[in-house]
């Protein structure tokens, strides 16, 4: 009784079984409730693929001859499937199935079950499986928060720069203090332009996410390259150029980067912007002006037109860039923040204040400090 013992030390585990026998998925059924798991039943695989995406259980185990469809075709559309492809799978067999292992250990699973194998056999082989599933997902933290220990600077600057006639703040607070896809950076072109960057990297598959780090470290180092290297000096050049680089490295494959790209002159307060990808940019004047440069994400294309929008950044006047943390984050009744409740911290802002202290303020207050993504906010302000 030791193995059933261990595992109902973790009783939420949730097993998918996909057997057609009624007489084995019964037995299955009362062996690994018995054994602590919440165990969940279907008679095929498209019954089976319909509740794994519904349920996302911890592990699955099926059978391979059912049916409609069999075990070998569930398991290639869970492979197909973002997300289902990670959920450990396990096919059940009988005693003579050499030809049937060989081709399902070519389809990425854990293990093979032997359907007459003792239940302290087959409860000890499925608390190992997820037992090591987990130490993976641990292992993978623990790797995570070390490569955002070395690499933290290189996503958020740690001192404001600073620019002759203009005011300039960020805040940023990165999902559950694991700095990961958002990244500002700044750049003086020259003693009198600055250029301002803020970048989110959204992956396509949990491999990206994981490496959304040292991507956005990538995607930084490349943009500052492209100004030192090149003769460009619009936001939409510089776009052009990294959406090159991006899409012709097969190593970022697998991601998506979205962009907002500011310029700033301070001899004329001209501001030059461009976006891929973006949220619109805040213009704050008399009224709340929205810009939107409606480029597409870095990446996503070879050739991508981006274009520029110019306007003069008058005294007191501000500029809001965030990323969707902010307007997407929700509060314990499942409400957005939205970008309209950052106009309306706007629009009641008080003058003896700093507006980005505001929204934060009235940010945190609305989700009780409990973000659902990185949260990155910067405003400018010309004095």
């Amino acid at each position: 009784m030791q193995e059933i013992l261990e595992i109902q030390e973790n009783p939420n585990s949730t097993i998918l079984v996909v057997e057609d026998d009624n007489g084995i998925a019964t037995m299955f059924f009362h062996l690994l409730t018995k054994a602590g798991f919440n165990v969940v039943l279907a008679t095929d695989g498209k019954i089976g693929f319909e509740m794994a995406k519904d349920l996302m259980p911890d592990i699955i185990v099926s059978d391979i001859n059912m049916p409609g469809l069999n075990g070998f075709e569930f398991r290639k559309l869970l492979l197909k499937t973002e997300k289902l492809n990670e959920i450990p799978f396990v096919f059940l067999t009988s005693m003579d199935a050499d030809d049937s292992v060989l081709e399902g250990y070519n389809l990425d699973i854990e293990d093979y079950i032997i359907k007459t194998s003792s239940p302290r056999v087959i409860v000890a082989r499925l608390t190992s499986l997820l037992r090591s599933s987990e130490r993976k997902k641990l292992s993978a933290k623990k790797d995570l928060r070390r490569a955002a220990d070395t690499m933290a600077s290189a996503l958020i600057p740690e001192h404001m720069p600073e620019i002759r006639g203009f005011e300039i703040g960020h805040w940023a607070v990165p999902y559950k203090n694991i700095p990961g896809g958002d990244f500002i950076d700044y750049y003086h072109i020259s003693d009198k332009k600055i250029a301002i960057v803020l970048g989110d990297v959204m992956g396509k598959k949990w491999n990206a996410w994981y490496y959304a780090v040292a991507y956005a470290g990538y995607i930084r180092s490349a943009v500052r390259f492209t100004f030192q290297s090149s003769p460009f000096n619009k936001p939409s050049e510089i776009l052009h150029h990294v959406n090159e680089s991006i899409y012709h490295d097969q190593k970022l494959g697998d991601i998506l980067v979205s962009l907002s790209l500011l310029i700033l002159d301070s001899e004329t307060t001209d501001v030059i912007y461009s976006g891929a990808g973006d949220l619109p940019i805040l213009h704050v004047s008399s009224g709340v002006n929205s810009y939107k440069s409606g480029g597409p994400y870095l990446g996503l294309n070879q050739i991508s037109e981006f274009r520029d929008i110019h306007f003069e950044l008058k005294h007191g006047e501000h500029i809001l860039l965030f990323t969707d943390g902010i307007t997407e984050s929700r509060n314990k009744e499942g409400e957005m923040y939205g970008k309209g409740r950052v106009l309306d911290v706007i629009n009641k802002m008080e003058n003896d204040g700093k507006l980005i202290d505001q929204i934060k303020e009235d940010f945190i207050g609305f989700t009780a400090n409990k973000f659902d993504d990185d949260v990155t906010l910067i405003v400018l302000k010309r004095d």
